[in-house]
């Protein structure tokens, strides 16, 4: 039934221009993207770091080492910045096209889908780990009725989900148990198989030794609720991730939540398969307890749960009709969110969304980067006030310039978020390291970040260039000229 499915939706006309029109306008997107500095650090980290120095540094900044190995091999290369935007596009692409041919759904969820945030944009475009979660999110679904006969490379896609970002790993380890019971009764008695189901312990514990003393990271806010509220905190925070999603407030969010709660059991009980749909609330149920517990998550996290959605749909749909009436309920219900979504994405105050990347300013590191490789030569003495929020204009700039960071007067690339690139410094104090460190300098360049470490900067300072408007990311510039002593 499956292979019948995708063999109709490859010769579908509608499928095919479906998809066409999907990778159109998300390189629409990519072409008018602004790189900002959570795409930029990862790609200076990967450019400066060894495989074995990337590993020590992780813990800092949130995330496992898949997606910074993968860049990793862009960067060694010498590939430019936007080599990162390009491996995001292919890397969600390859997903959408196995959700498109090869998924047993319908094609209006198919369709809204992916023209929802899901699939458009937030992960193409804008160059993160989480596209690594959709690839193996519907690979692993695409394998699942294989999963015993291809038992190392449905292993070797689970370990590798754990790498892909901490929060897959409740999905990751309850596919996996969904898969070790039967295999425990001789349903995976390969030799390949049972190496396969080795990788996702030793996954886990990788992720584990990248994470000691986690708790070092400044990122990181650990709070202790009681147990009598927490109930009640994680109800809140799932009906706040359905709010965030789509353009509802007040009570509408929670009756979306129990539309989804309902149309996912109601699958469940109607293919009497149980396993997915705990799956699938063990992820909603991780992201809200970690937004409690540890870090409040944010869209991109959300929408992960977008694509366990289609998982769990996918996953159903094995040896069912996928266009019998009962399993069109379900999809209607994610279709309508999918389009509650989209429709969310388009709305003018929302800063993330698409009216913004297609007429807004997402960070304003291109002009700036365009701006000093046009008019300030690459061994002129250029000091930055905030690591972070410089990064994607030294990323864009390459390795022609070199950035000096106020608060030490050190060169630096990427943010590790110590304690030393929080240094706050005085004007007075930065020229006299200049002088002492700089012989018979003239001129020199400050580009001001909105968050600066640099207090009382010289009134008659010669402005040469600053951001036309405000960003969704808060990254915007001053580039000043000014002389030491002055």
């Amino acid at each position: 039934m499956k292979k019948e499915t995708a063999a109709k939706a490859e010769r579908n006309p509608l499928m095919i221009l479906l998809f066409f029109a999907w990778i159109s306008f998300n390189l629409a997107l990519l072409w008018l993207h602004e790189p900002w500095r959570d795409e930029a650090n990862v790609f200076l980290m990967a450019k400066e770091l060894t495989p074995v120095s990337l590993i020590r540094e992780i813990r800092y900044q949130g995330h496992p080492c898949l997606w910074y190995l993968l860049v990793m091999l862009l960067a060694k290369a010498n590939l430019p910045f936007v080599s990162i935007s390009v491996l995001s596009f292919l890397i969600t692409g390859a997903a959408a096209y196995l959700f498109v041919f090869r998924a047993p759904l319908n094609p209006v969820l198919k369709a809204c889908f992916l023209a929802s945030p899901v699939f458009t944009y937030y992960y193409p475009v804008v160059a993160r780990n989480y596209c690594l979660i959709a690839l193996l999110l519907m690979l692993l679904a695409y394998l699942y009725p294989k999963r015993n006969e291809k038992g190392f490379l449905y292993g070797l896609l689970l370990a590798l989900l754990v790498q892909a970002d901490t929060i897959a790993i409740p999905l990751a380890g309850m596919i996996f148990l969904w898969w070790i019971l039967p295999s425990a009764k001789g349903g995976n008695s390969s030799k390949k198989g049972r190496l396969g189901l080795l990788l996702f312990p030793a996954s886990l514990a990788f992720w584990g030794v990248q994470f000691l003393h986690v708790t070092d990271s400044p990122e990181f806010h650990v709070t202790r609720p009681s147990l009598s509220e927490l109930p009640q905190r994680v109800l809140s925070v799932s009906e706040g991730i359905i709010a965030r999603l789509t353009p509802f407030s007040g009570k509408i969010p929670l009756i979306i939540l129990i539309l989804l709660l309902a149309a996912a059991i109601f699958t469940a009980v109607w293919t009497k398969k149980i396993f997915p749909l705990l799956t699938l609330l063990s992820a909603v149920l991780f992201e809200a307890l970690f937004s409690i517990f540890i870090y409040e998550l944010h869209i991109w996290h959300y929408l992960m749960l977008g694509y366990a959605l289609l998982w769990f749909l996918w996953v159903s749909a094995d040896e069912t009709d996928p266009s019998s009436v009962p399993f069109l309920i379900p999809q209607l219900v994610l279709s309508a969110f999918a389009v509650c979504m989209l429709i969310r994405s388009c709305l003018p105050s929302e800063t993330l969304g698409l009216r913004n990347a297609l007429t807004g300013l997402y960070s304003d590191s291109k002009n700036a980067a365009d701006y000093i490789r046009e008019n300030i030569p690459s061994d002129a003495l250029i000091v930055e006030t905030n690591v972070s929020e410089s990064s994607p204009v030294l990323a864009l700039l390459g390795k022609d310039y070199v950035f000096y960071y106020a608060g030490t007067f050190t060169p630096e690339t990427y943010a590790d978020y110590g304690l030393s690139q929080s240094s706050e410094t005085s004007y007075k104090a930065l020229c006299e390291k200049i002088r002492n460190q700089f012989e018979n300098i003239g001129n020199f360049y400050i580009m001001e970040c909105k968050t600066s470490c640099l207090s009382n900067l010289p009134e008659d300072a010669e402005v040469l260039y600053e951001s036309p408007e405000m960003t969704a990311r808060g990254e915007e510039y001053r580039i000043l000229k000014v002389t030491p002593g002055k």
